[in-house]
């Protein structure tokens, strides 16, 4: 299930490799209620992408998005936020990261010093309580899970089917970036 999810997905996570791309055309923000299977389906389709380049958070402050980088640059990286909460999609050091770099000035023990945050992720993020405010809904694509009661029997059943005949889920490492 949830083809169009999946696709939406995997083609935000390829947008690293587009040439020339508007920084906030590559935001993703997976939106559904709570136990849809959000999660699992975007964790799911970003691990045929390279282990390395894909940055999984289950928790982060805004102040932290201002201080952390991977590398030097956050270009060729993907910023997965699982269950991103209102105050950190809505912040201003978010709405920074979603348009491009950036350039803070901070005050540590009384003295100003300069962070240059270069480059810009791929930023997915899924919610099943956090609004986007007007600012940021135009820097995000919005992606809906299928939310009915076949869907989930659906999932539940395959599992089922894969556990008895011992079928692991997980890709070959063939068809994997």
């Amino acid at each position: 299930g949830e083809e169009l999810a999946r696709k939406t997905i995997f083609l935000t996570a390829c947008m690293g490799w587009v040439e020339n791309i508007k920084p906030t055309s590559s935001n993703l923000l997976a939106e559904s209620p709570s136990g849809i299977g959000k999660d699992h389906v975007t964790s799911s389709t970003l691990d045929i992408l390279p282990k390395e380049k894909v940055i999984k958070r289950t928790r982060i402050s805004p102040t932290a998005l201002t201080y952390w980088k991977p590398t030097k640059n956050w270009e060729g990286y993907i910023l997965y936020l699982e269950d991103v909460s209102n105050n950190v999609l809505n912040s201003e050091v978010m709405k920074v990261m979603m348009s491009g770099g950036s350039y803070a000035t901070i005050v540590v023990n009384q003295v100003a010093k300069d962070i240059k945050i270069d480059g810009k992720p791929i930023i997915i993020l899924t919610t099943a309580r956090s609004t986007p405010n007007q600012e940021n809904l135009r820097r995000l694509n919005i992606c809906f899970f299928t939310d009915n009661q076949d869907q989930t029997k659906g999932i539940v059943n395959r599992k089922l089917e894969n556990a008895e005949v011992g079928i692991i889920e997980e890709y070959d490492s063939s068809i994997t970036l």
